[in-house]
């Protein structure tokens, strides 16, 4: 079955939204840091696994999900390295290996629905938060549609696949696409004959308490100093 791994339920409590917004301030502070601060890096790479520590997410389940996402980093990052520009090579590999980690620990410690609630509370732009909501809802569907044509191709092809059955995968991804396209007419119009006006409405979870506020600021502090005093 398609399944998208839950949150964590034990460990350190903090609203989506202050959550979110550490996300951000911590990528930037990444983003801005020097481009041969490896001492800062060190540092942030600390400080997202000491955050994902508290909130007790198994360091296993944390590197399964970068071993999958690094070698698609360094290969968008492959170009530098064949110009001959290392050092350009590892900044943006590192660079981006720590804010997808920190996207990682959003993901793993937050369930998405509260995301796509912190998101609207800060006001970003309603046709993204939209969109993502809706591709969170019918990625299932399209998951089980996935492996219900895989298992049709497999009981009609029992036998270990080769370079030369590329075009019938070519076929089923392009079927795939054309059924994904039919749903989500269809989904449009019933949404829409359901008086959909463009947003999703979404019951409130509450909001951050100044102790999680306190914890943003403190937090927002130390990346910023690892940013600019490590250089």
């Amino acid at each position: 079955m398609f399944h998208i791994p839950q949150p964590s339920a034990n460990g350190l409590k903090i609203h989506a939204q202050v959550k979110l917004l550490m996300v951000f301030s911590y990528i930037i502070a990444v983003i801005i840091s020097s481009p041969k601060g490896y001492l800062a890096w060190v540092a942030f790479g600390m400080l997202i696994m000491l955050m994902f520590i508290l909130c007790r997410v198994k360091l296993s389940i944390v590197l399964a999900r970068l071993l999958t996402l690094i070698p698609f980093i360094a290969l968008c990052a492959l170009g530098l390295l064949i110009g001959g520009s290392v050092d350009r090579f590892v900044q943006v590999v590192v660079k981006s290996t720590l804010c997808v980690t920190a996207m990682t620990w959003l993901s793993l410690t937050t369930p998405f629905s509260e995301i796509i609630h912190a998101m609207r509370k800060l006001r970003m732009p309603s046709t993204m938060v939209t969109m993502l909501s809706m591709l969170y809802r019918y990625i299932f569907v399209l998951g089980e549609e996935a492996l219900r044509m895989q298992r049709a191709f497999l009981s009609r092809c029992p036998r270990k696949l080769s370079l030369a059955d590329a075009r019938y995968i070519g076929m089923m991804v392009g079927s795939l696409l054309l059924r994904a396209y039919d749903r989500a007419e269809r989904i449009h119009m019933a949404m829409l004959s359901r008086c959909f006006g463009g947003e999703m409405r979404v019951i409130s979870k509450g909001s951050p308490s100044a102790l999680e506020w306190l914890l943003l600021i403190a937090f927002t502090a130390l990346a910023f100093t690892l940013s600019v005093v490590m250089r």
